[in-house]
């Protein structure tokens, strides 16, 4: 087909495609049936099916599917049944050894049952010592022929010599064994029946169908990583014909993301850096202070939350995954073993569709659109200097956008904290009525009515409205025009310097002159102590 100026090679096979499409298409009719089945009788058990409690359900019962594929699996390693391994494991466990050093000396203890039946050899002699021979051997199973030897060296008095024998019968593991063949003999039934009062013996179908779930999650998941691995190969030439493009083009790339960076990024984190510092920590500061001051009603309230309510919920979910969600669980495991090859047949079907597609669009991609991009890059290249002033100015009414904010919450913080200054003031006032006088600096009165804010500190006037003002005491002002009210602490900090005169009475020539000896020593005094 032809678009435009670009000839695109649509590569796709009509009639495989076709053919595809119609096998996948019954398919999927046939798992559509069975899947409506299985919904109805889902839905006898259906509550509140929750996303999150299926994959936690999934995790814990992959976790007991995999205690339960290791007893299948050591168990016959060690040539014992399931029952007898999981008996053996807790008698190890309460004896401060392991079944895999017991599996050890199991492997061992074999090599020394062939040297019995034939008489020679180091196992021989063992057994001999223990009083052992073969006819009291042959008719017992591997597992009976290992206990009947334990309880054999438990009853040995002298524990050095069956010390020894017991390392002749189980190699190195035979020294991990001597605190179960300290105990007295009979303490292996009783360990054995503890063992099942508990719940630690499972049957050896519960056995068949964990390691049955392992394996067939382990294939599962082995099929999966194969389906990755063959996409991921299809997929190789093209990202390596991309990367091949961005080496080619790295310089380029590398200037021009330095030079954006510097023109643009760079200004635009610098402003969201001073609003940080200035304005948002200022306030995260206020938030954790009144965090600290109510910490204890906090907790309490928690906790009271918690008992009553988060407790209670918990308990109700646990019910709910017991009696619904665990038999959806297990319906659920069933229908896909049912019908896991369908559903590996349709997957791949699509991926045998899917992956001409992938590979037409990035032929499309490599040989039509790659160029033009190329050309987009080098046309941008060329006119960076008009498009950097553009980017330039808007950034410019961003940067604009940005000072505002901050100046509107600056200003928003600082009468915060001019309110709450005067307010420690208005609380120091002797206030003997309810009318809106309070008492100023010079002990006049100052009318509250019309005042419409707070600028001790200094801060934004309009034009026409009534302020308070004064670093010491309460002052009124009414702007004249709009403006801003700068405090002596900016001054000051600016370079200037301040100096209070009170009732100062000039009469004649000596007062001037001692006026202005004392102002030159203020002065004076004031520059050497900020060391100018």
């Amino acid at each position: 087909m032809n678009i435009g100026s670009i000839d695109i090679d649509v590569g796709l096979d009509q009639k495989g495609f076709n053919k595809s499409v119609k096998g996948i298409s019954g398919k999927m009719k046939g798992l559509g049936s069975n899947m409506a089945k299985f919904g109805k009788g889902m839905a006898k058990n259906v509550a509140l099916p929750m996303a999150a409690a299926g994959v936690a359900a999934l995790a814990f019962g992959k976790k007991i599917a995999g205690s339960l594929d290791r007893v299948d699996k050591m168990s016959q390693q060690m040539s014992m049944s399931a029952g007898a391994f999981q008996e053996w494991d807790f008698i190890a466990s309460q004896s401060g050894t392991s079944m895999e050093s017991l599996k050890t000396g199991m492997k061992k203890f074999g090599m020394s049952m062939d040297e019995l039946s034939t008489g020679v050899g180091v196992g021989a002699d063992a057994f001999g010592r223990l009083g052992i021979n073969m006819e009291d051997m042959k008719n017992k199973t591997p597992e009976q022929q290992f206990e009947a030897t334990i309880t054999k060296l438990q009853g040995m008095e002298d524990e050095t010599k069956r010390n020894a024998i017991a390392m002749d019968l189980f190699g190195r593991a035979g020294q991990d064994m001597i605190p179960i063949l300290n105990s007295q003999s009979g303490s292996i039934d009783d360990l054995k029946k503890k063992a099942h009062e508990l719940g630690l013996v499972q049957s050896d179908e519960a056995v068949k169908a964990g390691a049955a779930f392992t394996d067939t999650l382990d294939q599962t998941t082995r099929m999966a990583k194969g389906m990755a691995v063959s996409i991921g190969t299809k997929l190789l030439p093209m990202i390596n014909d991309f990367l091949v493009w961005v080496q080619n083009n790295l310089p380029r790339i590398k200037e021009k993301f330095k030079e954006v960076f510097e023109t643009y990024i760079q200004p635009v984190l610098e402003k969201l850096s001073t609003f940080f510092t200035e304005v948002l920590i200022p306030v995260f500061n206020k938030f954790k202070t009144w965090l600290d001051t109510n910490m204890p009603i906090i907790k309490s309230t928690m906790k009271t939350v918690f008992e009553d309510y988060i407790i209670p919920i918990i308990e109700e979910l646990v019910t709910v995954f017991e009696d619904f969600l665990l038999p959806i669980l297990g319906t659920l495991y069933d229908w896909i073993k049912i019908w896991f090859p369908v559903i590996k047949d349709i997957i791949v079907g699509m991926l045998n569709i899917i992956i001409p597609v992938i590979e037409t669009v990035w032929k499309l991609f490599r040989d039509n659109i790659l160029p033009i991009l190329s050309d987009l890059f080098n046309w941008v290249d060329g006119h960076m200097p008009g498009i950097a002033e553009t980017f330039k100015q808007g950034f410019g009414v961003i940067s604009g956008v940005l000072e505002t904010a901050i100046g509107f919450l600056s200003d928003v913080v600082e009468g915060f904290r001019t309110a709450i200054d005067w307010i420690k003031k208005f609380n120091r006032q002797d206030i003997s009525s309810k009318d809106a006088n309070i008492e100023g600096p010079g002990g006049g009165m100052v009318n509250m009515e019309s005042v419409t804010g707070m600028r001790a500190n200094g801060g934004h006037v309009t034009k026409g409205n009534d302020y308070i003002v004064g670093e010491n005491g309460i002052e009124k002002f009414t702007a004249g025009q709009s403006g801003r009210i700068t405090p002596n602490s900016e001054l000051a900090g600016a370079g200037g310097i301040n100096i209070n005169i009170d009732k100062m009475q000039v009469r004649n020539d000596n007062d001037i002159k001692r006026v202005s000896r004392e102002l030159f020593n203020m002065v004076t005094s004031t520059n050497r102590g900020s060391g100018r």
